[in-house]
């Protein structure tokens, strides 16, 4: 229970087994990132006028396999620390990344997805983030490799030159022998 005109701050996942949770007029319950607020069957969480509850997004984490790719290959991207059953989007930079398969977290609020890198992306360092339905976001940096130079300009094939000056046949006569016994 919270006492009148006070300010209840959980610091982690708090549990009301019996009972309610009443907070008073100008009262706040904050719950902090990946905190949870369970309300059992029967309970209630009650704010009058003037009080809020407040859950404020947390922040994610996001690993990157490879951490360094060339555009137009395939990343794996793992999330924790997100929201339990949560759809997620992910993001390159300020652009929508279109995963392979739509993501959502887990019951632990994590998740494992793949996604390709568009071919037509600058080298350099990106931002790949990803946010959940809650606003909880998470973001790591991508590496995109400089792309291998193609052969520039046009190649030509040229053919040694024909023999100069001039060919000569033989001349004369040629007179086939018998052998002789």
């Amino acid at each position: 229970m919270v006492a009148p005109l006070a300010s209840a701050q959980t610091t982690g996942n708090e549990t009301a087994t019996t009972g309610n949770v009443t907070v008073p007029p100008g009262g706040n319950v904050t719950v902090p990132p990946g905190g949870n607020v369970t309300v059992p069957p029967g309970g209630n969480v009650t704010v009058p006028p003037g009080g809020n509850v407040t859950v404020l997004p947390g922040n994610a984490t996001l690993t990157l396999t490879p951490s360094s790719i060339n555009a137009g290959e395939k990343l794996t991207i793992t999330g924790s620390g997100y929201g339990n059953t949560q759809n997620a989007t992910l993001m390159i930079d300020s652009d929508t990344l279109d995963p392979d398969v739509p993501i959502q977290t887990d019951a632990n609020g994590t998740f494992t997805a793949n996604a390709t890198i568009p071919a037509e992306i600058t080298s350099g360092s990106h931002t790949i983030s990803a946010t959940d339905a809650t606003g909880i976001k998470g973001s790591a940096t991508l590496m995109v490799n400089e792309a291998a130079a193609a052969p520039s300009g046009n190649a030509t094939l040229t053919a040694p030159p024909p023999p100069s000056g001039n060919a000569t046949a033989p001349t004369g006569n040629a007179t086939a022998q018998e052998p002789t016994p």
